[in-house]
Parts: structure tokens; sequence; C-alpha cells
């Protein structure tokens, strides 16, 4: 019996870092109920701001799916305006 316990510590421990490898940089997902397009004029209804490495990424229509080390933002009920910045102190 240790034996076998010892064998699948050894294989868990040599494919830790291929899944390590496999799992993408984490994103924070916007769920958007209203954005607000201020270069073309339009408001858009249910959109995504996808964030990556602490830029907005891209734009995706509908809510987009997380994967599993995703963070989401939900604001569906929610009219978002990217750029705009509260920077008032409380």
């Amino acid at each position: 019996m240790f034996e076998i316990k010892k064998n699948c510590f050894l294989l868990a421990s040599l494919c830790m870092p291929l899944l390590a490898q496999a799992q993408p940089d984490s994103r924070t997902l916007v769920h958007c109920g209203h954005l607000v397009d201020s270069i073309r004029g339009k408001l858009l209804q249910k959109q995504t701001v996808v964030i990556a490495g602490g830029k907005n990424v891209r734009l995706e229509e509908g809510y987009a799916l997380s994967r599993a080390n995703d963070t989401v933002v939900n604001l569906k009920e929610h009219t978002v305006m990217p750029g705009l910045m509260d920077i008032t102190r409380t």
C-alpha cells in the first residue's frame, strides 16, 4: 500500500509543472448591462470587457464564460463607461 501512495505522489509531483504551464494567466471579466462606446457614439448592450495583465484586452458581445481562475465583475444591471475613473477620496 505504501508503494502505491509513493508512486501516486511521484506521478503527481511530475505532473504539477505541466499543469501550471497549461493554465493561462487569470483575467478579469466585467459583464456590463450597458456599455458606452464613446468612439462610435453608441450605447451597447450585454458586453464583456476582458482585462488581462492590468489592461483592457478586448470587448466581447454578450457575457463571456469565465475560466476557473478568472474573476467576474457582475455589472449586468449597470451602465459602464470605460476610461472614466473615480478619483475622489473618502
